[in-house]
């Protein structure tokens, strides 16, 4: 009587360890490593499961520090959705503003949010995207971002 044979034992694929693995991540540091880098993502609120468009903007610093700024893609208090333009000189045209480095635009109302600028909010809060032109309310609701590794994770909004 011969014995019956082994069952093959398949080991599964190494867990894949690159951006979505995680389920947090929204871009690697070598994706948005050059000042002004920016990448779109959607943010899942870990509270209510609410799905956000976003962005994430490379922000260039001093002190040799990475700085990078996460946002809501929507409008606050709009249902206009935040546009990042790059081309300064139609930014200067079309918003008879000077600009030295690229805005996030509202359509909606021509709102120019400055990403190098800090707001106050009514409560005190300081928020990244201070509006330079235009009628919008507040600035951009931002996204909490840090790097894990090399890669960028978003794990709460404002």
């Amino acid at each position: 009587m011969q014995a019956a044979p082994e069952p093959t034992i398949q080991t599964p694929p190494p867990i894949d360890k690159s951006v979505n693995a995680d389920s947090d991540a929204i871009g690697t540091l070598d994706e948005l490593a050059k000042p002004w880098a920016y990448k779109k993502f959607v943010f899942v609120d870990p509270k209510t499961h609410e799905s956000v468009p976003a962005m994430v903007i490379h922000i260039p610093s001093s002190g040799g520090h990475e700085l990078f700024w996460a946002f809501s893609m929507n409008t606050p208090f709009s249902q206009c959705e935040l546009q990042y333009v790059t081309d300064l000189a139609a930014l200067s045209r079309r918003y008879a503003y000077a600009v030295a480095h690229p805005m996030l635009v509202s359509d909606c109302d021509g709102t120019l949010y400055d990403p190098l600028k800090m707001a106050t909010l009514p409560d005190g809060s300081w928020v990244r995207g201070e509006i330079v032109r235009g009628g919008g309310l507040r600035p951009p609701i931002a996204i909490q971002v840090h790097a894990r590794g090399r890669v960028l994770v978003a794990d709460r909004i404002e």
